[in-house]
């Protein structure tokens, strides 16, 4: 009598179950890793911008002004598919001449939902600035002063930020 060699459904079907899960862990965590990127993007832009509007201020004795003033709401925003993202630079005169690109830079996670979603925001009254990034998506955003240095006070659960000052921190 000859014995065939092979595997039952049932060993087939838990070998794919395994394999089902493991996938489905490596996707997790290829998820979250992508998420931390987008972060780390989104905060260097944001550094990086606020060492060109320094740049900008230290030759032109202002920052590049967008008419915003402490009361007004900041619509200089970029970097999104809609409209508005079509834009090249809404900071006036700052790329390329302060940042060594054509063009300011855009939101890592583009969604084109609405005008502000996954985008950054500029707001400047010539003598202060506030660099925002809004509703980063699948972001950390800090919630309490003490534990992000990119913590707007004016937006503590949806958004980051840099500014030139206490006063612009809190303004916009």
């Amino acid at each position: 009598m000859s014995h065939k060699r092979g595997f039952t459904l049932v060993e087939l079907m838990v070998v794919i179950g395994i394999i089902a899960i493991l996938a489905g862990i490596v996707m997790t965590s290829l998820s979250s890793a992508k998420y931390r990127a987008n972060d780390t993007k989104r905060k260097s832009d944001l550094k990086n911008l606020a060492l060109s509007l320094s740049v900008y201020y230290n030759d032109n004795n202002a920052y590049p002004s967008t008419g915003n003033t402490g009361g007004s709401s900041c619509n200089s925003w970029w970097g999104n598919t809609t409209d508005y993202g079509n834009k090249t630079n809404y900071i006036p005169g700052l790329a390329p001449a302060y940042t060594n690109t054509s063009a300011l830079p855009q939101d890592p996670q583009l969604d084109g939902t609405t005008a502000i979603n996954r985008a950054y925001l500029y707001c400047s009254d010539g003598q202060s600035y506030k660099l925002i990034d809004n509703f980063p998506a699948n972001s950390q955003v800090a919630s309490t002063p003490t534990s992000d240095e990119f913590y707007d006070p004016a937006r503590p659960t949806w958004s980051w930020m840099v500014c030139s000052g206490a006063t612009a921190c809190s303004m916009w």
